[in-house]
C-alpha cells in the first residue's frame, strides 16, 4: 500500500524473500580472457621455435 502525505511518503505490504542470485561471468570477460591465454601462448610457441 502507498500513502500520501503532504510531508512524507508511506509504502508498506508484505516483501516475499529475493531469490539467491547466480554469480556467473560476462561473456565479454570470458572472451578477454581466453583471447588474453591464446595471445600468450601463441607468443610462448612462436619464442620456443623461434630458438631452434
Amino acid at each position: 500500500d502507498v500513502f500520501f502525505d503532504s510531508s512524507q511518503l508511506t509504502v508498506s505490504g508484505n516483501r516475499s524473500a529475493d531469490p539467491p542470485i547466480a554469480h556467473t561471468p560476462e561473456p565479454s570477460s570470458l572472451l578477454l580472457l581466453g583471447s588474453g591465454l591464446a595471445g600468450a601462448l601463441g607468443l610462448g610457441r612462436k619464442r620456443l621455435f623461434k630458438k631452434k
